[in-house]
C-alpha cells in the first residue's frame, strides 16, 4: 500500500506477474523447498488440485520460475530437470 495522492492510499502488486492466479500458488511452493526438491511435479499438482487451479499451467510457472531461480540456487536445477517440458 502506497500514499497516494489520487486516492488516500493506493494498493499495488510490486511483481511482475500481475492477473494470474495460479503465480500465487507458485510462491507458495517456492516457500517449501525441502517438499519441492522431493516431488516437484507430486507437490504442484497436490497444490494445484487443493486449489481448483490448472496443474499443467502450475508446472509451467514453476518451471520458469525454477530456472530463474537455480542461477542462485542451484539445489533446483533437479527441478528444472524433472519439469521440463
Amino acid at each position: 500500500m502506497l500514499a497516494a495522492k489520487r486516492e488516500r492510499w493506493l494498493v499495488i502488486d510490486p511483481k511482475p506477474y500481475v492477473g494470474d492466479p495460479v503465480y500465487d500458488a507458485l510462491q507458495h511452493i517456492l516457500n517449501f523447498p525441502d517438499r519441492l526438491v522431493a516431488e516437484p511435479v507430486a507437490f504442484a499438482r497436490r497444490m494445484a488440485d487443493l486449489l481448483d487451479i490448472d496443474a499443467e499451467r502450475l508446472l509451467l510457472w514453476l518451471f520458469a520460475r525454477c530456472v530463474q531461480e537455480s542461477v542462485d540456487q542451484p539445489y533446483l536445477n533437479g527441478v528444472v530437470r524433472e519439469l521440463a517440458p
